[in-house]
């Protein structure tokens, strides 16, 4: 049989030989990773399958047209459990992580993300407001007029929608009562209050409308004054959803903070002793 050869018939075109890939032919588009498809099959598990459409009027069917409905969705509940399972078994082969579909809230095994804790949001809550509670607060007591006379009162107000929020908000204050029209909390001396807002003991400089000695003629006299914290009382109102903050304070003393170092640091807090307003030098 050596050297025989084989004649195509007539008619018939000689087949080609597969053309060996190119290396252009070769780049294609990289293949999907199993989260994306995992994602895609999750995101439409009823690719495929006929949606079934519901009449408005299901007493004017047939029984045979009922049956045949009920099988449709039959149908399409199956195909929503599979892609749940489908799902499901591509998270886990993802090493048991929780991924999140695209723009959703939805983990691919089906399950919704569970909303972020209540007892934190209303923590962070409690923390914004009781830092613009203290800056207003600053603000009201500096612009009170102060002498060695009397005592004012200084009220700032702040909108609290709910009493949980506002117990958060007063957590380890002493609760003075409790009622449906009101709750009330009293807190007494510089330390609890300071310690509470965050802010310093004394707060200067404040107003000053006290009596002094200036000589005829001179420059109007000018007088750092400074506000001592005796008492904050506290009181949240369900009707108005309002918190009012109302603060008893008194002169604790007078000079710019260079010539008064010992109320300096007592506002500071890096002395435990009050100086005397009536003992110099400060």
């Amino acid at each position: 049989m050596e050297g025989f050869l084989i004649k195509p018939a007539a008619g018939s075109a000689p087949k080609a030989a597969a053309a060996a890939p190119t290396p252009s032919s070769s780049s294609s588009k990289p293949a999907a990773s199993p989260f994306v498809a995992a994602a895609a099959k999750a995101a439409s598990p009823l690719t495929g399958t006929k949606r079934a459409r519901v009449p408005d009027d299901l007493e004017a069917c047939s029984h045979g047209d009922l049956v045949q409905l009920v099988k449709q969705l039959r149908s399409e509940r199956d195909a929503l459990e599979a892609g749940a399972t489908a799902a499901g078994k591509a998270a886990s082969s993802l090493g048991g992580v929780q991924q999140l579909l695209p723009g959703s809230r939805q983990r691919l095994d089906g399950t919704t993300m569970p909303p972020a804790s209540a007892n934190f949001l209303v923590a962070q809550e409690a923390e914004c407001m009781k830092k613009r509670l203290a800056d207003k607060a600053v603000k009201a007591i500096r612009k009170t007029k102060h002498n060695d006379k009397r005592k004012p009162y200084t009220e700032v107000s702040e909108g609290v929608a709910n009493k949980a929020t506002a117990m958060r908000l007063l957590d380890g204050c002493p609760l003075k009562s409790d009622t449906a029209r009101m709750t009330r909390w009293l807190l007494e001396g510089d330390s609890a209050i300071a310690g509470w807002l965050g802010i310093e003991k004394l707060v200067h400089p404040v107003a000053f409308d006290g009596k002094v000695w200036c000589f005829a003629g001179g420059p109007p006299p000018r007088i750092y004054a400074w506000a001592g914290l005796e008492s904050l009382e506290v009181k949240w109102e369900p009707s108005s959803s309002l918190l009012t903050l109302k603060f008893r304070t008194f002169m604790a003393g007078s000079g710019d903070p260079e010539s008064a170092p010992r109320l300096r640091a007592y506002a500071r807090g890096e002395i435990a002793v009050r100086p005397d307003p009536n003992e110099l030098p400060f």
